[in-house]
């Protein structure tokens, strides 16, 4: 390493240093108090998230986008989880992403199955 190389390095720290000490209150203050129950049902995170339906955040966390939490038919979503799912994007995915054929298949599969199914 030259002397150069030295002197960059240790002013690439001092002025990220420098940034991190200014910029920290800005973070903090835009950083929001958590509010509210760690855990959501269903229903309110879909609307803690825009007002999606809650088959939405359901369909999410059957995905593995959005982890589940509880046992049995009880259903929770951990707030931080969900702002940060939402923070990436998550609620915003184009159509493109989807795989619609497959949908359609589960779709008439399904129907078929109850048709069926029905005396």
């Amino acid at each position: 390493m030259t002397v150069e190389d030295t002197i960059r390095a240790a002013v690439r720290e001092e002025v990220r240093a420098a940034l991190r000490e200014l910029l920290q209150p800005v973070l903090d203050a835009r950083r929001p108090e958590p509010s509210g129950p760690p855990y959501l049902t269903v229903k309110q995170a879909a609307e803690f998230a825009g007002g999606v339906r809650p088959e939405t955040v359901r369909a999410w966390i059957k995905s593995g986008e959005l982890p589940r939490h509880g046992k049995g038919r009880v259903l929770r979503v951990r707030r931080e989880q969900l702002e940060d799912f939402l923070a990436r994007g998550g609620a915003e995915r184009e159509t493109s992403e989807l795989d619609l054929d497959a949908r359609a298949r589960e779709i008439v599969a399904g129907t078929v199955c109850k048709v069926r199914r029905t005396p």
